[in-house]
């Protein structure tokens, strides 16, 4: 079939068959008046796209029915068993002849032109089956798109006016050569070592590399910073994507960045959302900014073992995830604590425990709050007693009424 003068729907269901995993594409004019310019015709319409897996033909129809001016995406991965090599325009042509001279000839494969001013192509390639990063600027003007990512494919009109087209759509898939891979999957190249944050402003730079503890703030400023912009989440999570293969060593698996587009969307109305001050994170979890006083610390902990330092370290973190309260049922305790025995842990328990007070919540079951909390739990649940009373107020208001009435 020529994809020339085949449908976008007849396309999707034909790559669907060949067990490509497809995905409705914005249109080249744009899919809304919010959707940004430099993204018509480059992003999914449907939000999570990286946790498809295989869609029923009926689900396809409805997409391309409801959307028949949309385009057809294919995600990359191990789900379609897909690695592109994404060229773009002189310079990657130019980066690509150096890359086959340096490695080798490239097998004979199933090739798209993109339809980029310029010039574009897609070169596909069969996946190892192992983890193969999606990666920009392996070389200038050349992309990877493998897991967690996807192409826009024939026959999607780009925003050029023109489309995406198969070179020969006969020609088989050939296997990944190996350094295709290998440069997919190198580590970036690190720069000076750096103890705090780039700036925002320094986010454009090649050299900005991103560490654990640095990759989901990061992702979320800039996600919040589309956000108060006007996006919506297809368009963020493409770009979060994109930023976090670039820039992110190494990159946070591709569920976490769709759950992190999912929750400033949640969180923030388009053209509302800035980025979480350290004020605002601390007023949602006091233990977030949880100062350690290290001379308090080592004068409280001095006399604990290794192993019972380690029980209060496990409940610590277990509290700093629930905001400072914990389960305070002994059984549960020691299991918190990943202690390997309920009855030493019993007899170390007066020790390990000694930041948290014990109290009760609202249905009368223990708990332990961290002393950091204790304020902010004191004030919440003087609030809830408040509304529960004023509650029972107004159903005791509401029975009187119903009863005077009926007298």
């Amino acid at each position: 079939m020529n994809s020339s003068s085949s449908s976008v729907l007849e396309a999707a269901l034909k790559y669907t068959a060949r067990g490509w995993t497809v995905v409705p594409v914005c249109p080249k004019n744009g899919c809304s008046p919010k959707c940004s310019e430099n993204l018509h015709g480059k992003h999914p319409l449907i939000n999570g796209f990286t946790k498809l897996t295989r869609i029923k033909p009926d689900t396809i129809k409805k997409w391309f029915t409801d959307r028949p001016d949309s385009g057809v995406g294919i995600v990359t991965g191990k789900y379609s068993g897909l690695v592109v090599v994404d060229i773009d325009g002189a310079d990657g042509e130019e980066s690509l002849r150096k890359l086959i001279e340096q490695y080798g000839p490239l097998p004979l494969t199933l090739v798209a032109t993109t339809g980029r001013e310029g010039g574009g192509r897609h070169i596909y390639f069969r996946h190892p089956g192992e983890n193969v990063a999606s990666t920009r600027g392996i070389a200038p003007g050349i992309d990877i798109r493998a897991d967690g990512s996807f192409v826009v494919a024939p026959p999607s009109m780009h925003r050029s006016g023109a489309q995406y087209r198969w070179v020969d759509e006969t020609v088989k898939l050939a296997a990944a050569p190996q350094w295709i891979i290998q440069l997919a999957n190198a580590p970036k190249a690190k720069t000076a070592a750096k103890t705090k944050l780039p700036a925002a402003k320094t986010a454009s730079t090649d050299d900005l590399i991103l560490h654990k503890g640095q990759r989901n703030d990061w992702l979320f400023k800039r996600g919040c910073s589309l956000r108060g912009q006007g996006q919506q989440q297809p368009e963020i999570e493409d770009a979060l994507i994109e930023l976090n293969g670039r820039y992110c060593d190494p990159p946070l698996p591709a569920e976490k960045v769709h759950v992190l587009a999912e929750s400033i969307c949640h969180q923030y109305k388009a053209g509302t959302a800035k980025p979480r001050s350290h004020a605002q994170r601390k007023e949602e979890n006091p233990l977030w900014y949880w100062m350690l006083n290290t001379s308090k610390y080592r004068a409280e902990t001095f006399a604990l073992s290794d192993r019972d330092l380690g029980w209060h370290i496990s409940l610590c973190v277990e509290a700093w995830d629930c905001q400072g309260v914990i389960d305070g049922n002994p059984d549960k305790l020691w299991r918190i604590a990943h202690a390997d025995s309920k009855e030493v842990f019993e007899q170390n328990s007066g020790d390990v425990l000694g930041m948290f007070d014990a109290a009760t919540d609202a249905d009368g079951r223990p708990i332990l709050i961290h002393r950091a909390i204790q304020k902010q739990w004191a004030e919440k649940n003087a609030l809830h007693e408040q509304q529960e009373a004023a509650s029972k107020l107004g159903v005791e208001a509401r029975r009187r009424k119903a009863e005077a009435t009926a007298a």
